[in-house]
């Protein structure tokens, strides 16, 4: 049972990261497309 219960949970985990990071990566292209140069200083200092 605990086997089963950290596979659901790493299947879990690993669905939440994609979904995250695709909404991060939506986020970014929407502030590209609006505004190309701020966008790119601004995830200049974010990373």
């Amino acid at each position: 049972a605990a086997k089963e219960f950290k596979t659901g949970m790493i299947i879990f985990l690993s669905s939440w990261v994609i979904v995250t990071i695709d909404l991060i990566a939506l986020f970014i292209g929407v502030t590209l497309k609006l505004n190309s140069v701020h966008s790119l200083w601004y995830s200049g200092i974010i990373l």
